[in-house]
């Protein structure tokens, strides 16, 4: 890992010297933690079965869950305020308090875990290797965590993206070490793999902490916690909301249906949602570029800007979509295993098109933040979460398919974006062409139809990775060909699209 960061000084040279610098090399990570999770889903799924791989999934988006929860928000002042201290007493004022707070917070929870799970498994209805992970992770969460949050928070953005980006690396690389030794993976070795692998990678963010301020045993004033509270608290209510929204489905799945089914369901949204790394990249710095123009007295640049993410994200998303109905079941295949792809017929195509709908959702987020709507987002998710939890209890009850989870996500995605777009003012939508949205949804369609043809009538095998790569280039180049047929893409936008980048 990097050790230096000459050019970011705390204090110093702020975060726009070299602004430029940093969103790509932010992009390039957020890259490559998503490629890990695409590496990382089809490795369990085959060398632990789908049942092991759909229980590791629900554990640990539990312990995500718990870790995100169990704080309610202290340590908020100290990411608000780290980036602008200049001097070491007060970096040293800001961070420890919340660090012995939170640490002190997640101690009490994890006891409170083994309490518990201690009691239910004298009535079998838990296992202690669940509960005693649970509170193990949670303090390997949070020492990891706070090292992270410290680099990002004095500007040494490039240490942080690359202990952000080593720990799932780690991840891998153990797992796959254990499985050349043992020859097989089993539950436990997975979920103390990632503990393992959380407490390696913080210590260097922890060292970095303590050789640069020295270790002050001080718990955050009453007054210093409840400003956290009031601060911090509404974020991780909508955190709550989200989560909610994102993994409610696989628990009913698991309720209803098994942790086979959570397995195939989690291979599919993985795939699926795709787009959704194009969306947070795009929105990453969206918030701060909107908010200098509108400070300065150019709104019609930030709607301008608005429109061109909208359109650049379309432009990928929509053909992703297409895509993942004619190729849907043959990438499952190649992807996860034969099962997977029946399974994936439908779920795929619908889950990755309820992730367009939430990229458009991310980039109106970026205009709520700078508009100081928190509670519209807040309402939005709220109220989708809740209907996509009793719509998937409900209508899986009847009807045992993880497609219903599928198509409740698209309903839920889709009023959260409708929610939100109707309570944002009219001129955000000035820039916005439905024509060319349009023209880009035919385009799309002439893909489809093209590698429809060619993989009805071209003698290919539908497990040979090799042909699979040809029909996604002829596909591109067939998109790339209508797009610019039909207008979509002029001389004009592939110039601004350059000197937006430079």
């Amino acid at each position: 890992m990097p050790g230096s960061d000459a050019d970011l000084p705390m204090g110093g040279q702020g975060p726009d010297a070299s602004y430029s610098r940093q969103t790509v090399f932010s992009t390039i990570t957020q890259a490559l933690i998503y490629v890990s999770g695409i590496l990382l889903t089809p490795l369990l799924f085959k060398i632990s079965g789908p049942g092991v791989y759909g229980e590791y999934a629900l554990l640990l988006s539990l312990a995500g869950f718990l870790f995100g929860t169990s704080t309610m928000g202290v340590g908020f002042a100290a990411r608000r305020y780290l980036p602008s201290a200049t001097t070491n007493a007060q970096r040293i004022a800001l961070f420890y308090p919340q660090f012995w707070g939170n640490l002190l917070i997640v101690v009490g929870v994890g006891a409170l875990i083994l309490g518990v799970g201690g009691l239910l498994s004298r009535f079998e209805l838990a296992h202690s290797y669940q509960y005693l992970f649970l509170s193990s992770y949670l303090l390997a969460q949070v020492l990891y965590s706070q090292g992270a949050d410290y680099l990002r928070s004095t500007h040494r953005v490039y240490a942080f993206n690359c202990v952000t980006v080593a720990q799932p690396y780690l991840y891998i690389a153990a797992v796959l070490c254990q499985f050349a030794i043992l020859g097989r993976i089993d539950l436990t070795v997975l979920l103390w793999t990632q503990v393992a692998s959380l407490l390696l990678i913080s210590i260097y963010g922890l060292v970095r902490v303590t050789t640069e301020m020295p270790v002050s045993f001080v718990l955050p004033t009453f007054r210093q916690a409840r400003s956290d509270l009031v601060l911090g608290g509404p974020l991780v209510l909508s955190y709550i909301m989200d989560v909610l929204l994102a993994f409610s489905d696989r628990y009913v799945i698991g309720l209803l249906i098994g942790f086979e089914g959570v397995g195939f369901y989690a291979v599919a949204y993985t795939l699926g949602s795709v787009p959704l790394f194009l969306a947070k990249a795009l929105t990453v710095a969206l918030p701060v570029r909107l908010a200098r123009l509108i400070d300065g007295g150019n709104p019609e640049a930030a709607q301008r800007i608005v429109a061109d993410t909208l359109r650049l994200y379309l432009f990928i998303a929509i053909p992703y979509v297409v895509g993942t109905i004619v190729l849907g079941p043959r990438i499952m295949a190649l992807y996860a295993s034969d099962a997977a792809a029946a399974e994936a017929i439908i779920t795929l195509p619908v889950i990755a098109l309820a992730t367009v709908l939430y990229g458009i959702f991310l980039v109106f987020t970026a205009i709520c933040i700078v508009e100081l709507r928190s509670a519209d987002i807040f309402r939005a998710n709220a109220a989708a979460a809740v209907i996509n939890l009793i719509l998937n209890l409900v209508v899986m009850y009847f009807v045992r398919d993880i497609a219903v989870a599928a198509f409740t996500t698209l309903a839920a995605y889709a009023l959260i974006l409708q929610r939100l777009m109707s309570n944002t003012s009219s001129r955000w939508f000035a820039g916005l062409s439905i024509s060319i949205i349009a023209r880009t949804v035919a385009a799309a369609l002439v893909m489809g139809i093209v590698m429809g043809l060619v993989t009805r009538f071209a003698p290919v095998h539908p497990n040979d990775i090799v042909t699979t790569l040809a029909l996604v280039a002829i596909g591109v180049l067939v998109y790339l060909l209508a797009a610019i047929a039909s207008g979509v893409v002029t001389r004009d936008d592939m110039g601004r699209l350059v000197r937006g980048f430079r």
